[in-house]
């Protein structure tokens, strides 16, 4: 029995076989196949790139303007692109402000695309808007209240955003980390623990402690300061000013994960 082709082998040899015979392929249908790979800006972002490339759960905690969401966007399109996975999930706690958001009308997708915009915007930036709407379309992207998405398994190789995870409980986030399977190129679990609107540890913080007292493998965990922050310089001086006036990890140390 011959081995099974990967999506990426066999997009990668129709357009061999197209040059062979002189065609040329416009390079708008060809584009998303050459993704050009991130360039670290921070020492912290470098490291949280290479734990996407090696764990297959990765923590970005930490600063806004850090690029977790972006970075983690950013990779899973670019795995989609080369045919590396088949899905992408994208996934947040559906509330606002500490408090549910209720019943709106609309599909998920409608419901979530105001949270989730920015990691979308992302993905379509590397896919394209024709390859982007195409896999939304089909459910190759597919995004959901994380209530609705935790106690699902995930056997398929996909990758799996979840952001805001401060404002999920943990039996939430311990629900979605133990439904992972051999296929999940990486879970990243993003947030920022100053942004919790959780009553007491949120889940967050404590997803990164259980992680670090148990030492679990094969897991990645980046804790970003406003040292890392990468938007614009009066984001870079609000967050250096929240520090100084007490903002802090509340109960995770850099040292702790040394």
């Amino acid at each position: 029995m011959s081995k099974k082709r990967s999506k990426q082998a066999v997009v990668s040899e129709r357009w061999e076989k197209k040059e062979v015979i002189g065609r040329v392929v416009d390079e708008k249908f060809t584009r998303f196949l050459r993704v050009p790979s991130l360039e670290a800006k921070t020492i912290a972002q470098k490291e949280y790139m290479r734990q996407l490339r090696e764990c297959q759960i990765v923590v970005a905690s930490g600063h806004a303007g850090t690029g977790k969401s972006f970075v983690a966007s950013y990779n899973a399109a670019q795995l989609l692109s080369l045919g590396k996975i088949d899905k992408i999930y994208v996934t947040r706690p559906y509330n606002h402000l500490g408090k549910d958001a209720g019943a709106t009308p609309g599909t998920d997708f409608e419901k979530m695309l105001p949270f989730c915009r920015p990691m979308l915007d992302t993905i379509k930036k590397v896919l394209g808007e024709g390859k982007y709407n195409y896999c939304i379309d089909n459910g190759v992207i597919e995004v959901a209240p994380l209530e609705k998405i935790q106690g699902r398994s995930f056997d398929e190789p996909c990758v799996i955003i979840c952001d805001e995870t401060q404002n999920a409980t943990k039996q939430q986030v311990l629900s979605l980390i133990t439904r992972i399977g051999e296929g999940v190129e990486f879970l990243a679990l993003c947030g920022d623990p100053r942004q919790s609107t959780s009553l007491g540890e949120n889940a967050l913080d404590w997803v990164v402690a259980f992680f670090v007292r148990n030492n679990i493998k094969n897991v990645g965990i980046t804790l970003f300061s406003e040292q890392d922050c990468v938007r614009s310089g009066i984001v870079r001086e609000i967050l250096i000013a929240f520090e100084k006036e007490g903002g802090f990890y509340k109960n995770i140390k850099e040292s702790n994960l040394r």
